[in-house]
């Protein structure tokens, strides 16, 4: 039997997880508080967190659920502080 997802959040990070099955994050750790979640028609924008001393990195997730492709990156910021993107998983057709 299949676990239920008992919060929004809940079932953001679930899909998150499944999607880019992406493994160097402790996905039970994720949190959203002081991130955010937007939705574009098909798309999914999301930036967390992760509650993990060792981890003090802000995440981006972006998904298109109807073209299947996204990305998953650490945000840091450049020498002008503006936030910079590090590729850890992508799923895009490059054109």
């Amino acid at each position: 039997m299949r676990n239920i997802v008992r919060t929004f959040e809940e079932a953001v990070i679930k899909d998150m997880q499944q999607i880019t099955n992406y493994n160097e994050i402790d996905w039970n750790k994720v949190y959203l508080d002081g991130g955010e979640i937007d939705f574009y028609d098909d798309i999914v924008d999301v930036m967390f967190y992760v509650n993990n001393s060792n981890d003090k990195n802000k995440y981006k997730f972006w998904y298109d659920y109807e073209t299947k492709q996204g990305g998953l990156y650490i945000v840091g910021l450049d020498k002008n502080n503006s936030e910079e993107l590090t590729d850890l998983w992508t799923n895009q057709v490059l054109e």
